[in-house]
């Protein structure tokens, strides 16, 4: 079956490549500028954080004064990852709730 996931990303007034939009066009709706989400559960997705960090790139994103985006994932085990888009790279931080263990008094990163 799989690990299956779904995401969504912040929204800035830009445009997408026309590269990225075509490459992900069965995975992803992107009803305005850099927002993203998927269109169903997705197995595998790894792939699109990296050609999102590209694309931004590519349009000067990081030139601008937003510096980063950020895509929110919630995966089918109960984890919430938080995937930062920057200049340089990709980044990425778990965190699992579930009703024994997670204190919403305390911030997690």
């Amino acid at each position: 079956m799989g690990y299956r996931s779904t995401f969504i990303s912040m929204d800035y007034p830009c445009q997408l490549p026309q590269w990225f939009l075509d490459e992900y066009k069965n995975d992803i709706i992107n009803p305005k500028g850099l927002l993203i989400m998927s269109n169903r559960q997705l197995k595998h997705i790894d792939d699109i954080f990296w050609d999102y960090q590209k694309a931004l790139v590519e349009i000067n994103f990081f030139d601008t004064p937003y510096k980063h985006c950020s895509i929110v994932v919630l995966g089918e085990c109960g984890y919430i990852t938080n995937v930062q888009i920057l200049k340089d790279g990709v980044e990425f931080n778990w965190v699992r709730f579930d009703d024994d263990s997670f204190d919403y008094s305390k911030s997690y990163n």
